[in-house]
């Protein structure tokens, strides 16, 4: 027992630098690294063996469906287009509304969007005989014509 040395400063009692002392020792930074590389190694197994154990019950699964007729490709369920004459946005009153000059986004007719905004004001300013669906009132439609 050594009675004549100085106590320890608080500095050298201070658990962070002992930590830092600790890892900063050569011997002591060979074991960190083989640790986080066992770590990083591990976590990297574990990724590999979920993707791998994935993708085989996927197959699995994509096998047996198409077994039993069922259609798994993208294709199968984007419905084909609406012919114009048949699609209600394709109307000459909101046609215009869709007709784009190629790669931008300007309309070709600069005027459809304030077509369609005027007639959506003049509907709420037509007279008594067009009815009101909120008050269950039908339209008139000889007064209509």
């Amino acid at each position: 027992m050594n009675t004549t040395s100085e106590p320890l400063s608080m500095l050298d009692r201070s658990t962070i630098v002992r930590a830092g002392r600790w890892l900063c020792h050569g011997r002591n930074q060979r074991k960190l690294l083989i640790v986080v590389a066992s770590l990083i190694t591990l976590v990297a197994l574990a990724y590999s063996v979920e993707t791998w154990t994935s993708k085989r019950a996927w197959e699995k699964f994509k096998a047996a469906a198409e077994a039993k007729g069922e259609r798994l490709e993208r294709p199968a369920f984007v419905p084909k287009p609406v012919p114009d004459d048949q699609n209600f946005a394709m109307t000459p009153f909101f046609a215009p509304l869709f007709d784009f000059q190629p790669g931008t986004q300007h309309w070709r007719d600069t005027n459809a969007a304030q077509r369609t905004a005027d007639f959506a004001k003049a509907i709420h300013t037509l007279p008594n005989w067009a009815g009101n669906w909120a008050l269950a009132q039908p339209t008139r439609l000889a007064a209509w014509l």
